[in-house]
C-alpha cells in the first residue's frame, strides 16, 4: 500500500507540474525537453499559505538513481541576494527516466519525439520510469497535457 501510494502521489506531482508549464516561457527559452531530462516553467505547489509559486525548474534522474526535481524561484530577488535552486526527490531507486513529446507538423499528422526545443511548447508529454534491478516494479506511462493557451 506504502509503495502504491508513494508512486501515486510522484503521478499527480508529475501531472501538475506539466499541466503548469507557462506557454509564453517557451519563447523566451525556458522550455527544453531532452530524451532523459527536462528544463521548464511551471508552477509549483508550495503547501504553505502563500499561493503557487512560478519556479524554473528542471527534471531528471540523478547519479544517485533518484528522481529529482531542482528549481528557483522565477521572481527579481532583492539587490544582493542570490536565489539558489532546491531540490526534492521524488522517487528512490529509479534506474531510467525516458521523456518523449507530441508534436503536430503542419499536416495535422502528430508523432512522438525524444527532443524538443522552440517557440512553443509541446502539448503532451510522455514520461517513461524504469526501476533498477532487482526491483520488478513496472509503471506504466505517464502521459500528460500541457497548457497551451493562456488562461484569460
Amino acid at each position: 500500500v506504502g509503495t502504491t501510494a508513494e508512486l501515486d502521489m510522484v503521478d499527480r506531482t508529475l501531472r501538475l507540474l506539466i499541466a503548469g508549464i507557462d506557454p509564453i516561457s517557451a519563447r523566451a527559452g525556458r522550455f527544453a525537453g531532452g530524451p532523459h531530462g527536462m528544463s521548464f516553467a511551471t508552477r509549483l505547489p508550495s503547501g504553505r499559505a502563500d499561493p503557487i509559486r512560478a519556479v524554473d525548474a528542471v527534471l531528471a534522474v540523478d547519479g544517485a538513481h533518484r528522481l529529482v526535481l531542482r528549481w528557483t524561484p522565477r521572481m527579481r530577488p532583492a539587490p544582493g541576494i542570490v536565489l539558489r535552486p532546491e531540490q526534492a526527490e521524488l522517487l528512490a531507486g529509479v534506474g531510467r527516466l525516458e521523456l518523449s513529446y507530441w508534436r503536430v507538423d503542419a499536416g495535422g499528422h502528430g508523432s512522438w519525439v525524444d527532443r524538443w526545443s522552440g517557440p512553443d511548447i509541446p502539448g503532451l508529454v510522455r514520461l517513461r520510469l524504469m526501476f533498477r534491478p532487482p526491483d520488478r516494479r513496472h509503471w506504466p506511462d505517464i502521459v500528460a497535457a500541457t497548457m497551451l493557451e493562456v488562461p484569460q
